[in-house]
Formats: C-alpha cells, sequence, structure tokens
C-alpha cells in the first residue's frame, strides 16, 4: 500500500502526483474542441486532474477511482477505501464483512433451536 499512497492524491489534494505539461495539452486540445479521445495504461488519473473531460478518456487498465472486491466484484468509489489506503490497511468489503458476520450467526442460532 506503499505504492497506492504515492499515487493517491493527500487527503487535502494539495501533495501527490501532479498533472505534467502533457496532460495540460491534452485538457487545452479538448477545450479547444481537437482531442477526441486519449488512450492511457496509467492508472494516476492524471488526465482527469487536468481537467481532460472522462468522457474522452479510455483507461486501459483501470484507474484508482474505483476499486473491486476480489470475492464479490462490489465497485466502491475510491473515497470508500482512501482512509484505509493512507492508514496502510487493506481495505475491506463491507459486503463480505456482512456475509462472513451471517455465517458466523448462522451456527449459533441453530444450536439454540
Amino acid at each position: 500500500y506503499r505504492f497506492a499512497r504515492n499515487l493517491y492524491p493527500s487527503k487535502d489534494g494539495k501533495s501527490g502526483p501532479k498533472p505534467t505539461p502533457a496532460h495540460r495539452f491534452l485538457a487545452l486540445l479538448s477545450e479547444r474542441g481537437m482531442l477526441r479521445r486519449v488512450y492511457t495504461q496509467n492508472i494516476d488519473g492524471l488526465e482527469e486532474r487536468a481537467r481532460v473531460p472522462s468522457a474522452n478518456i479510455v483507461q486501459t487498465h483501470g484507474s484508482l477511482r474505483h476499486a473491486s472486491c476480489l470475492k464479490c466484484k462490489r465497485r466502491v468509489d475510491s473515497d470508500d477505501i482512501m482512509e484505509d489506503v493512507w492508514s496502510g490497511r487493506v481495505p475491506k468489503c463491507r459486503r463480505e464483512k456482512a456475509s462472513a458476520k451471517k455465517k458466523r450467526e448462522k451456527p449459533e442460532q441453530q444450536q439454540s433451536t
């Protein structure tokens, strides 16, 4: 998660990766109506931070804006896991936590009946 912390913007948005002149150039082209599409393999979201519209960006390897549970495939916004990432904790899926809790409670209920 050290790697992820380096890619995520800081909590206050003042630190972290910043758009380069190339990203700002893409935004300028977009503003002038000269940009049809940007294909990127980067997951850092710098094109969007430079104000290139999301509709013009094809992110071939995904982005840090969303995360998905490896078990249930539930998708969440990065804001939902940001605190865990910044704290160095592995984010846990709320749906999986609830499912695991139900599984633990079920045998207990069967024993009491």
